[in-house]
Order: structure tokens, then C-alpha cells, then sequence
């Protein structure tokens, strides 16, 4: 099964419920930024786990194991020659592997040594393989059918648990994708905020879109074991890897590029602090001197209202006395 198959579908589930945190918590543009690295750096540690899972190569004579059965890595093409099949003038570029019944596979009928062959197809048999390892005369078989050996039930059991893995940690990075556009729709004003999207999406397609796949081929190609030829004698695609390695540096190096990243991430964490702490005291000013200002204008209107009232009962009295004289 294709890890998109079950990648994306949790990838979509987890969008949905970031944005549905944002909105039933109403977190701010720092709440966001928080959220995002914790579900972020969540997602990282889980994928720290993936370097346990482990599926050993397949054994191949003259590549991942020598002729008489002991484990080695060459990447010679010229180690395929051996005693047994040195007088079998076999082509190094010919990629036509065949198993043996003791879980060795061979590159190519010559090279297992094989002399005779049967049936058609995908049906035929070699036989007489002088390079083919067995127990005894008696009780083993010289003889090798085509195509691979198949790889042991332990790596059915690791590729489980690296999507169970993989699964888990891509629904937890999902969650800060919505709050991460969030942040960068709020914290930049309104004339810049099209260019800031425009310059993220052009970062994102250049150095993860256009270079990545660059760099990592190229990482990955050098830890081919064997390579295939085009008819027209030029190089072609790799037909077996060393699984060990491959394993080390496809994950090695995103760990790598990856944690370099939460450097930045912090840095926009503090600066985002530093900038809405600002903006809280100077809030926190404004409405404490309107307060002032207000508590400070009801005295005077209380006062002026007081006064009216004195001059207005001076005015009565001196009108009674003038009356009373005047009777």
C-alpha cells in the first residue's frame, strides 16, 4: 500500500481541526504560533522513532554477501566474479537475478555458475549451479529459479509500524498548519500581506520544491549497490540499494534540515511576544488615562453643579431680606 493513500486523508483531517481549535479557542496570533510549534515539534520526536525500524538487504551474491555466505556491502561490480563462475565470461551489466534455496539470490544464471536449464518463461529452472551454496551434496539443491528472494516476515513487521509511525506524526503536524497561515495573515499588515504570501510560497517551491529532490537523489544515488544500463550503453536506473544506509540518510538528513528549522520557529516565537507585549501596555495606557481623564472631569461637574446651587440660594435669601425691608 502507498503511504499517500493513508497520509493524506489524516493530513486533511488534521487541517480541518486545526482551524476548528483556532476557532472555538480564539487564540491569538501568539496562541497560534505555539500551537504550531508544539504540534510541529511533536511531530519531529515521533519521527525519531522511524530510525528503529529496520529491514536488512536483500542477500546478493558479490554485493550484500561474498559467494561463501559471509554479510558484506561492495559496491565493485567487479566483486561478482568469483572462483565458481570466473570461467563463465558473465556480463557485470546484466541484471537478471535468480534465488537460490538458500535465500541467496544471484544477479544472473551465469553468475550462480548454472549450466542447464528447464521449462520456459517465468517457469525455468537453472541447474548444475556451481556457486550456489547448499548444506551437502546429498541434501542440498544446485539449482536456482528466477527472480528475487523474497525478504523475511520481519520487514512486513517494520514497514507496519514505520506508517503506524508515519501516520500518527503527519496527523499531529497537520494540526499547526492552519494556525502557521493564521499567524501570517495577523502579524503582517493589511498592503503586505499578499507579498508575504507570495514570498513564502516562492521560499517553499524553491528550496523544498525545485533543490530537494536534487540533493536528495543525489545523496541516495550514492548509496546504489548496482547499477542498471540502457541499451544505447549508458547508465541507467539503480537496481538495488543498500537498504541500511538509505535508511540513515533519507531520514538522517530530513531530521536534519527539519530541526535546523525550529531555530527560526523560536525566533518568530520571541519576536511575536516581544512585539504583542508592547502592544498590550500601550492598550493598558491608553484606557488607564482615559480613566483618569474621566474620573478627573466628574468632580468639576460635581462642584459646578454645588455652586450653582449656593448661588442660586444666596439670590433667594437676599431677595427675602430686601422684601422684609422693604414691609
Amino acid at each position: 500500500m502507498s503511504p499517500g493513500v493513508l497520509n493524506l486523508p489524516v493530513i486533511a483531517v488534521g487541517i480541518f481541526l486545526g482551524g476548528l481549535i483556532m476557532k472555538r479557542y480564539k487564540l491569538s496570533v501568539v496562541a497560534g504560533a505555539q500551537l504550531y510549534f508544539i504540534a510541529s515539534i511533536t511531530a519531529y520526536l515521533l519521527l525519531l522513532f522511524q530510525f528503529g525500524t529496520k529491514c536488512d538487504n536483500v542477500r546478493v551474491a558479490g554485493l550484500t554477501v561474498s559467494y561463501n555466505g559471509t554479510a558484506t556491502i561492495s559496491h565493485d561490480e567487479h566483486s561478482l566474479v568469483s572462483q565458481c563462475n570466473q570461467n563463465c565470461s558473465c556480463s557485470v551489466t546484466e541484471w537478471n537475478p535468480v534465488c537460490s534455496d538458500s535465500g541467496i539470490t544471484y544477479t544472473s544464471p551465469c553468475f550462480a555458475g548454472c549450466t542447464s536449464s528447464t521449462g520456459q518463461g517465468k517457469n525455468t529452472v537453472f541447474h548444475n549451479c556451481s556457486c550456489v551454496l547448499t548444506p551437502s551434496p546429498v541434501d542440498g539443491s544446485k539449482s536456482v529459479s528466477l527472480g528475487q528472494c523474497p525478504r523475511g516476515p520481519e520487514c512486513t513487521q517494520s514497514f507496519t509500524s514505520y506508517m503506524a509511525v508515519s501516520v500518527l506524526s503527519f496527523f499531529i503536524n497537520s494540526l499547526g498548519t492552519t494556525p502557521a497561515y493564521m499567524v501570517i495573515l495577523r502579524c503582517i499588515t493589511p498592503e503586505l500581506k499578499s507579498l508575504a504570501l507570495g514570498v513564502q510560497t516562492l521560499m517553499m517551491r524553491t528550496l523544498g520544491g525545485i533543490t530537494a529532490p536534487v540533493y536528495y537523489g543525489a545523496f541516495i544515488d550514492s548509496i546504489c549497490l548496482k547499477w542498471g544500463m540502457k541499451k544505447c550503453e549508458g547508465r541507467g536506473a539503480c537496481r538495488m540499494y543498500d537498504s541500511d544506509m538509505f535508511r540513515v540518510i533519507f531520514l538522517g538528513l530530513f531530521t536534519c534540515l527539519n530541526g535546523c528549522s525550529y531555530v527560526f520557529a523560536i525566533a518568530v516565537i520571541v519576536l511575536l511576544r516581544k512585539q504583542f507585549s508592547k502592544e498590550e501596555v500601550r492598550a493598558l495606557q491608553q484606557t488607564a488615562s482615559k480613566r483618569n481623564e474621566t474620573e478627573l472631569q466628574t468632580p468639576n461637574m460635581c462642584i459646578s453643579d454645588g455652586s450653582k446651587t449656593d448661588i442660586r440660594s444666596t439670590e433667594n435669601t437676599t431677595e427675602i431680606t430686601h422684601n422684609s425691608v422693604v414691609g
